[in-house]
């Protein structure tokens, strides 16, 4: 069995405005047996790896009721909200975000789900 995620934004890599709520949605795909998906945590991280941004980036709380049946050779879409906040003005124009989630399955699996990139730009 194999399931694994992928986060789209609803702005994609677009400059977004400074506190914007921006709509994410996670896409389990499995191409095995069923599976439930029994933990969820949104994450926020710079592109690359980098360090984690969740003081500058609110992701919300407002996650499915869990846990939720990832059927069989189909899939499973969670959609949360996040919203990002402005660069400082001393600092860079923009600040560049991958937007993720982990993912925990009731057979013991984590899984990753590959990030979206959020740009959010500096108020004028």
């Amino acid at each position: 069995m194999a399931v694994t995620g992928v986060i789209t934004l609803s702005d994609g890599s677009a400059n977004v405005a400074p506190e914007a709520v921006i709509s994410a949605v996670l896409v389990l795909t499995n191409d095995g047996a069923a599976v439930n998906l029994v933990g969820f945590v949104p994450t926020a991280v710079t592109p690359a790896g980098g360090t984690a941004q969740t003081g500058s980036v609110a992701l919300s709380d407002m996650r499915p009721s869990l846990p939720q049946v990832v059927p069989a050779s189909s899939t499973l879409t969670v959609t949360f909200d996040v919203v990002a906040h402005a660069p400082k003005k001393a600092g860079p124009s923009t600040l560049t975000y991958g937007i993720g989630a982990t993912c925990r399955l009731s057979d013991g699996s984590i899984i990753y789900a590959t990030p979206d990139t959020l740009t959010v730009a500096a108020p004028a």
